[in-house]
């Protein structure tokens, strides 16, 4: 038994080295590919023993490499993996103000608004079991979602009319809605009455994606 422990904790520190050795690395080239192969093969290796601090010095490892780098696709695709493979130790709900405040203020990271779509889907379709209502509508709960997203979106790009990852995502959305046969017009019609105005590129595209909803 005094074997097995003194295995583990010697494990457990070669794992924290090891990820802060990554951390130490992508603050010096934070758009790198390797550190955050190299992390998600040690999290992988030693998945049974993860922590919620382990996970929580990626977030914040993610965090620091995205604000480092604009336009990290490295940073925000490992954020989503530790999403999809850890979620017990992180809060969608803490993610999703995060995100919000981060789209906010970088408008042109498509990326991290990929990783904030995903995001709405799992909470949607994965809602905290302890609190979930009892005549909680998955269908209701992800109209509800994405008409406040389509509605956040398209106020942002009445404000940025010329970024084109705003309006890249907002077709998204759009285009997701309508295969979810989500009624976004009847919540979102006085939003779309102002970029009915807009004949930037930008904004004639996405009137030919969404023609057929008959909005403008």
């Amino acid at each position: 038994t005094c074997a097995l422990r003194s295995k583990q904790w010697y494990q457990r520190r070669v794992r924290g080295s090891e990820l802060n050795l990554s951390s130490t690395s992508l603050k010096l080239k934070p758009k790198s590919a390797e550190p955050f192969i190299h992390c998600r093969w040690l999290l992988t290796k030693n998945c049974a023993a993860i922590t919620e601090h382990d996970i929580n010095s990626q977030l914040s490892m993610c965090d620091v490499a995205a604000k480092a780098y604009a336009h990290n696709y490295y940073a925000w695709t490992y954020r989503l993996w530790l999403l999809n493979n850890f979620p017990r130790f992180i809060s969608l709900n803490d993610e999703l103000e995060c995100t919000r405040k981060w789209l906010e203020t970088h408008i042109s990271q498509f990326s991290a608004m990929n990783y904030r779509f995903q995001l709405l889907r799992l909470i949607v379709e994965n809602p905290p079991g302890e609190d979930v209502p009892k005549n909680y509508d998955v269908r209701k709960e992800r109209c509800r979602v994405f008409t406040s997203e389509v509605s956040l979106v398209s106020e942002l790009v009445m404000f940025y009319q010329e970024t084109e990852s705003l309006w890249c995502y907002l077709r998204m959305l759009v285009m997701f809605c309508d295969h979810q046969n989500i009624d976004y017009v009847k919540y979102c019609k006085k939003k779309f009455s102002g970029l009915e105005k807009l004949d930037n590129r930008f904004a004639l595209r996405f009137k030919e994606t969404i023609i057929a909803s008959n909005i403008f």
